[in-house]
């Protein structure tokens, strides 16, 4: 991996952190940036190297992302505002799975180059963010619809949620 293709995944990490503990709607548009990651993570040179091991360590880090962003979007704050939009943030305990996440992440690449002799593709970790944000904003859909399927979800609200709305209502 290059220093600029690390310094780039660095920083969309950090935009998307950031962005996990902001309120924000949950809609079906925010599956584009998956669809970004995803075309990103499959350019050429690829997630991996066309060998027994890459593709095996690639499939199983991939796995991990997968099953790590399940409780990551179970732990997401859900509530609906006074129009039925569906809004999400994340707390402490989203934070915590983003840092198990990140650290599995890291031991995968690790393991791989130091046992198996495979390098770290920036499209594996292309791959890896897309497929960890698209099985959380899965969770996050089946929470919400656990919320009572309100006919407005994925339509923008005009109104940011009031401190009063923070508070998760499944507690």
């Amino acid at each position: 991996m290059t220093a600029l293709s690390g310094a780039s995944t660095v920083l969309v990490l950090a935009i998307v952190l950031v962005l996990q503990f902001v309120p924000r709607p949950v809609r079906a548009s925010q599956l584009i940036w998956v669809a970004v990651l995803l075309a990103a993570g499959l350019a050429p040179p690829g997630p991996a190297r066309p060998t027994a091991a890459g593709i095996g360590l690639l499939v199983v880090s991939l796995l991990a992302s997968a099953v790590l962003a399940v409780p990551r979007g179970r732990s997401m704050r859900v509530w609906l505002d006074d129009r039925g939009t569906a809004w999400r943030r994340g707390d402490r305990r989203t934070l915590g799975w983003w840092l198990v996440s990140i650290a599995v992440r890291i031991a995968f690449a690790a393991g791989g180059e130091l046992l198996l002799g495979e390098p770290v593709l920036g499209g594996s970790l292309w791959l890896g963010l897309a497929v960890t944000l698209g099985v959380q904003q899965w969770a996050l859909a089946r929470r919400v619809r656990a919320l009572g399927d309100p006919a407005s979800i994925g339509t923008p609200s005009t109104r940011s949620p009031s401190r009063s709305d923070l508070v998760r209502p499944d507690r």
